[in-house]
């Protein structure tokens, strides 16, 4: 990377960066810098708390800490001693926590699969910036490479039609995801699949090379965004502030529901 010059410059040269602090960057670029600059204490979400249990589930499942039969109990003994946030408004916790349970209860994915990555954070480095990617899972099966995601968002509006949006911001990330794999493990991916844990659908995610190449392009213009800049200010959005931001109670620009 041609050196970009910065009052925050000698803090930046030593982070690391992942996708979600780059899209933290682009939702509010006062969180990030709070987050990943200033290192302020961070708090948890009720949504992060979800998907961390959802994750450690999967994880114990693939490494043989938990059998199928155990993943329904698993849930219900941990769900209110770690999902423990207050709730966003307009969201019925009984009716996340029921999904989970069905869908922990139904769960019928076996482990007749050669596991290669399960939750391992990879370190790379491309044009003198340091990245790191976390991948929920890579197996193998019937000779195929698959890169795996799990989501607890839903995928679908409504009317039953797909999230355009939402899919196209989880792709940039699986993309980021499938390139560093691809350049530290020499492990090709041949598909990239999304599941949808809370309506237990997997949705599979159509990519090109030259796509993966211009979604690291993007990734990496909006690190050089940030080393360039100066003020990183605030956006702050109610929902986001009071839902979402780990970092809202150390800001003066917090906005509140």
């Amino acid at each position: 990377m041609d050196k970009l010059e910065s009052k925050y410059s000698y803090i930046l040269e030593n982070i690391r960066f992942s996708y979600s602090a780059v899209s933290t960057f682009e939702t509010c670029p006062y969180a990030y810098k709070l987050t990943y600059i200033d290192a302020k204490n961070r708090t948890t979400n009720y949504f992060g708390e979800y998907g961390l249990l959802t994750h450690e589930i999967f994880e114990k499942y693939w490494k043989d800490e938990l059998e199928i039969w155990d993943l329904e109990k698993y849930y219900r003994d941990n769900y209110y001693s770690k999902v423990i946030s207050p709730i966003p408004l307009r969201i019925n916790d009984d009716k996340y926590y029921t999904e989970g349970l069905k869908f922990f209860s139904e769960f019928n994915i076996e482990k007749n699969k050669e596991m290669i990555i399960i939750e391992d954070g990879i370190n790379s480095e491309h044009k003198g910036i340091k990245v790191i990617i976390k991948p929920d899972l890579v197996y193998k099966e019937n000779g195929e490479v698959v890169l795996m995601d799990y989501k607890t968002s839903l995928p679908r509006d409504k009317k039953g039609n797909l999230d355009k949006k939402k899919l196209s911001s989880y792709k940039k990330q699986l993309l980021l995801y499938l390139y560093f794999i691809e350049k530290e493990k020499n492990i090709k991916i041949n598909k990239i699949q999304i599941l949808f844990t809370r309506v237990n659908e997997i949705i599979e995610v159509e990519f090109n090379n030259i796509e993966v190449l211009e979604n690291l392009n993007q990734f990496i213009q909006t690190i050089y965004k940030i080393f360039e800049e100066e003020k990183f200010e605030a956006k702050p959005n109610a929902y986001f502030c009071t839902y979402l931001c780990g970092v809202a109670e150390h800001c003066p620009f917090k906005k509140s529901i």
